[in-house]
């Protein structure tokens, strides 16, 4: 799943976000790691939105279709952290709380969504949510809460910076 966001709210518009998604996307497949009915990519490229349920949607489909080793999750925009948890900021945040993906919650539950290898990968800032509304943000599990595997599974997680950074564009 390769998803990128390159308006959000308030914050700066970003130049290449949805096409770095693209650019994953392509690279992936490019790749052989992934076919390329699976490398599912979600972009606001010409005005679309993305929303934590095309994310949950693309992801449940991988979960309840035929078995797969490794699920990655790429994804470039915008980013915060709040209580040292990793919130990407997707085109409705931060005015709607919710448009965004919590990351803690959603490594959670791909420890056991039954894929034994899930990788995350995170090109997004992770300074502290600015301001009271932004520091409002939630966002959403995007992993389902459906227990298939009774054991913990890795989920690798790959941060374009560290705790408290910036990212570059």
């Amino acid at each position: 799943i390769f998803v990128g966001v390159d308006r959000t709210g308030h914050l700066p518009l970003l130049h290449d976000a949805a096409e770095g998604a693209r650019r994953m996307r392509d690279w992936a497949v490019g790749t052989g790691m992934v076919a390329p009915a699976q490398a599912v990519l979600l972009t606001d490229a010409d005005g679309a939105t993305v929303t934590p349920d095309q994310i949950y949607e693309a992801i449940a489909g991988i979960v309840a279709g035929p078995g797969v080793d490794q699920l990655l999750l790429y994804f470039a925009g915008h980013g915060v952290n709040i209580n040292r948890g990793e919130v990407w900021l997707l085109s409705g945040a931060p005015e709607r709380t919710a448009a965004a993906v919590n990351v803690r919650g959603s490594v959670e539950l791909a420890r056991y969504c039954g894929i034994p290898h899930v990788v995350m990968i995170s090109d997004a800032c992770r300074v502290a949510a600015e301001g009271i509304q932004a520091q409002n943000v939630i966002g959403q599990d995007v992993f389902p809460n459906n227990a298939a595997s009774d054991r913990s599974h890795p989920v690798d997680q790959l941060f374009a910076c560290r705790l408290g950074r910036t990212a570059a564009e």
